[in-house]
């Protein structure tokens, strides 16, 4: 976040190299099946989500969340696919442009430190850090409502 490295140079490591030529080795050996062709897919699109949330990059979010809606549909998950394209309909750009330069700069997302890869989702945090409080203060412990 401080600039001391570029997301190029941490992106140019040797074992993200290696690893992005392990996984096309695996696509390789699995190219006739497929259900594993799939899977690799839907692992893709989960590891370019989780990088889109760590980092806070807007775009990538967007683009990751493109990707899912067959995979929610064929999975019977209608009203989750129904609602991914209501997402990409919203006019937040125009309407809200103030929110959208937010969104763009990274502010989707929450961080309890200033690292790059420390962005978390709003709903992870809710529910980590929030209701962890409540429990710890006694709000849902046993006999809170009893008292």
């Amino acid at each position: 976040m401080n600039k001391r490295i570029s997301v190029k140079e941490v992106s140019a490591v040797d074992v993200l190299t290696r690893i992005k030529n392990f996984h096309q080795e695996q696509r390789g050996l699995v190219k006739d099946d497929r259900i594993a062709l799939l899977l690799l897919d839907m692992v893709d699109i989960l590891c370019m989500f989780i990088k889109t949330e760590r980092t806070g990059n807007w775009r990538l979010h967007l683009q990751a969340l493109s990707e899912v809606p067959p995979y929610l549909a064929a999975s019977g998950h209608n009203l989750y696919a129904k609602s991914v394209r209501l997402y990409f309909m919203s006019i937040l750009e125009t309407d809200h442009p103030e929110v959208y330069r937010k969104f763009k700069a990274g502010f989707h997302v929450v961080r309890r430190s200033n690292r790059l890869w420390a962005g978390l989702s709003t709903d992870l945090v809710i529910e980590q850090v929030l209701m962890r409080s409540l429990k710890t203060s006694g709000w849902f412990g046993e006999k809170a409502w009893i008292d």
